[in-house]
């Protein structure tokens, strides 16, 4: 059985939100929606009690929804996340496709300057915090 994690009260609420709204430039991260008012803040790692803010990320209500859902991955959020903390766009057009002959829990594979993580889903929680933690240092 899952245990849930208790809700701590995001510390200065308003000032994280406004720092992740200048984080995402006032725009959802995943649909470019730029009705901020009503967005959300979600916690990364799934874990509420982890307020920091390396582990928020502000995102519209349908994209908040949707990672709720799993319509759109945790390691993707990961990547928005790591992409935005690092003041760079994420490359939108695939030119070259990569197959592997056999089992790959975890690859990674480069373009230029640009970088792409596949991991199985089971690695993936695990290494949200290491890869947040390694960001901060």
């Amino acid at each position: 059985m899952e245990t849930t994690k208790a809700r701590i009260k995001i510390p200065q609420l308003s000032k994280v939100k406004a720092e992740l709204q200048k984080e995402i430039q006032s725009a959802c991260p995943f649909c470019n929606n730029t009705d901020v008012g009503h967005f959300e803040i979600h916690h990364i790692d799934e874990d509420p009690s982890n307020n920091e803010k390396t582990n928020l990320i502000l995102l519209c209500p349908l994209c908040h929804s949707k990672i709720t859902k799993d319509d759109i991955k945790q390691l993707d959020v990961l990547k928005k996340k790591i992409n935005l903390i690092q003041g760079t766009k994420e490359c939108t057009s695939d030119n070259s496709n990569v197959n592997f002959n056999g089992a790959v829990s975890t690859a990674i594979i480069g373009s230029n300057n640009t970088i792409s993580v596949k991991q199985s889903k089971t690695t993936v929680k695990s290494n949200i915090q290491k890869a947040v933690s390694a960001l901060t240092r």
